[in-house]
């Protein structure tokens, strides 16, 4: 062996003596997501592409595995705000395809992409009612328009048909609340689809969230109620309820703690009070979470969290043993950027 490769080997070695010293041994490989619990549940999201400028419908399981495009549009055509109807054929979503983000309709393999009428401005943050409406058999989808303020709109469909028909509505569910006053968005139904849930902005940096009934008869919210967050303050909730129980997770920005943590809430839903609650990410200050939604058998939770050192990127997680974010999904890049993501509904129900 030379004096020079001798030299270099030597060196070498210090400097990996060195890194070791200063950062300490290598970590072990991160293990692998969490395995999905129902294999026929593939989550849709939003791909965007900035350098086309170009937001596509994209499909995945959710160990990440099987990435497909549902649905992708000419440069400059940004897809968004993807929600899988109860019935797991078709998806709802926004689409600025014609000048104007309104909502559309697409089944599950790409086909009959087809807008529908929405009242006026930009409409975002769908949310089907998971039961159809006892009289008429038909579902709701909820979301929020701009028409001058944001406020809750809704609209009655038919997804016998093909493409799914707007049977009645759409209808404005917080008009009469707010007269314009204040600016409404993140709807979310219960699992037996009586109550809805939403953000209400009173003004910049001011925001409540609201519990209301809803009556499918006459088509509106009563008994509006504040809900109290526990010592969270002023705070954003951007959350998703549970099928099966009265459980809320969510995604809560405390302004007045200036935190960002996972929570999970118990509620009286007649009363529209928080029984029990608990948060899932308090040990973590390096992640910040920012949306939140459960499996369809309500076991595992996606969610969205970044970091410094990360960026941005999805995740799934078991509740029970709810640990630091290890390998994500989906994770932004240069060109590559992800938006909402919504999981399948289960066709067949975990026990």
């Amino acid at each position: 062996m030379s004096k020079m490769v001798r030299a270099l080997l030597n060196i070498g070695l210090a400097l990996g003596l060195l890194f070791v010293a200063l950062h300490g041994e290598a970590k072990p490989p991160a293990p692998p997501p969490t395995t999905p619990t129902c294999p026929t549940c593939p989550i849709v999201y939003v791909q965007t592409t900035t350098s086309q400028n170009r937001s596509d419908l994209m499909l995945m399981q959710a160990d990440g595995s099987q990435k497909t495009v549902l649905l992708s549009g000419a440069k400059g055509v940004r897809h968004g705000n993807p929600s899988w109807a109860p019935d797991g054929d078709w998806i709802a979503f926004t689409s600025n395809q014609g000048g104007v983000h309104r909502l559309w309709f697409v089944r599950r393999d790409g086909a009959y992409p087809t807008p529908v009428l929405t009242p006026c401005g930009s409409a975002s943050s769908l949310a089907w009612r998971p039961v159809p409406a006892a009289a008429t058999g038909k579902h709701w989808l909820a979301y929020s328009a701009n028409c001058g303020a944001w406020d809750l709109w809704a609209v009655e469909v038919d997804l016998d048909t093909v493409p799914p028909e707007v049977s009645s509505g759409p209808f404005c569910l917080t008009c009469n609340e707010s007269s314009g006053a204040y600016d409404w968005g993140e709807p979310a139904w219960t699992g037996d689809g009586t109550h809805l849930t939403a953000v209400r902005g009173e003004s910049p940096y001011v925001y409540s969230y609201v519990m209301f009934d809803f009556d499918a008869n006459t088509s509106t919210l009563e008994n509006g109620r504040t809900i109290e967050l526990p010592g969270l303050g002023n705070a954003y909730v951007n959350g998703d309820w549970a099928h099966s129980t009265n459980r809320l997770a969510a995604a809560v920005h405390s302004f007045d703690l200036g935190t960002d943590d996972l929570w999970w809430f118990d509620f009286d839903r007649d009363a529209g009070t928080i029984t029990d609650s608990g948060c899932l990410t308090g040990f973590d200050d390096e992640f910040a979470y920012e949306s939140v939604q459960w499996s369809p058998g309500g076991t595992q939770l996606l969610f969205w969290a970044r970091s410094v050192e990360l960026g941005g990127g999805y995740f799934v997680s078991p509740l029970t043993g709810f640990a630091r974010p290890a390998m994500p999904i989906l994770s932004n890049t240069r060109n590559t950027m992800f938006g909402r993501a919504d999981w399948k509904p289960n066709p067949d129900p975990e026990p």
